[in-house]
Parts: structure tokens; C-alpha cells; sequence
């Protein structure tokens, strides 16, 4: 068999790199930058719809209860740089802070009134 132009032969291992879905240049333009305006298109990721991972549910549950323990347990945690100051890395299909400085002291007094 032929994939890519690479024959693979019976018995070989081929490993599928999950990092590299939906960068084929031959079929997106600018595959790895951010296009909001992108047109849809037949992507291969498994996020939604029949293949729609049964997990999500708990991952996202589990990251509210980290994050509701978290304030709790500092309740002056701020950002410790300004917010357009967060750097953001886009490999994969959702953006996330390369780094989430914080300081974790309660807010100086400001004028009351």
C-alpha cells in the first residue's frame, strides 16, 4: 500500500501523529496559523458528532472544581501581567497561554468612597 507517496508493506508499524491532523498544506491554506474566518471544511478532528469524545464532560467538570478550589484558596490571585501581555500558543486547534503568571497577595487598598 501507498500512502503519501510512501509504500508501507505488510507488517510495518506506522504511527499517527494526532499533532499533525489538519495541517496538511496541500489542503489548508496557512494550516498552522489562526483564521478565524476560515472556511469549514472537512477537518479530521474528533470533537463533535458521533466521534465526540465521551470524556469532555468530566474534563470540563474537573477543570471547574480545580478552578473554584483554586480562588478559593487565594482569593487575591490576579494576573500578574497585563491581560494582552499573555502570550498564547496555537499548535493544536484550541489556543492556550504559553504561561499564566499570577500573584497570589491580596489586592492593595484602593480608594474607597
Amino acid at each position: 500500500m501507498r500512502v503519501g507517496g510512501e509504500r508501507i508493506r505488510s507488517g510495518e508499524v506506522v504511527l499517527v501523529s494526532l499533532a499533525s491532523v489538519n495541517r496538511d498544506e496541500s489542503v489548508y491554506e496557512n494550516p498552522d496559523r489562526r483564521l478565524p474566518g476560515r472556511r469549514r471544511s472537512r477537518h479530521m478532528a474528533f470533537g463533535h458528532g458521533a466521534r465526540h469524545c465521551p470524556a469532555s464532560r468530566l474534563a470540563r467538570m474537573e477543570l471547574a472544581v480545580a478552578m473554584e478550589c483554586l480562588t478559593r484558596s487565594f482569593p487575591g490571585m490576579r494576573l500578574a501581567v497585563a491581560p494582552q501581555d499573555v502570550v498564547l500558543r496555537s499548535e493544536l486547534a484550541e489556543s492556550r497561554p504559553e504561561s499564566l503568571p499570577v500573584l497570589l497577595g491580596a489586592r492593595p487598598a484602593g480608594p474607597t468612597g
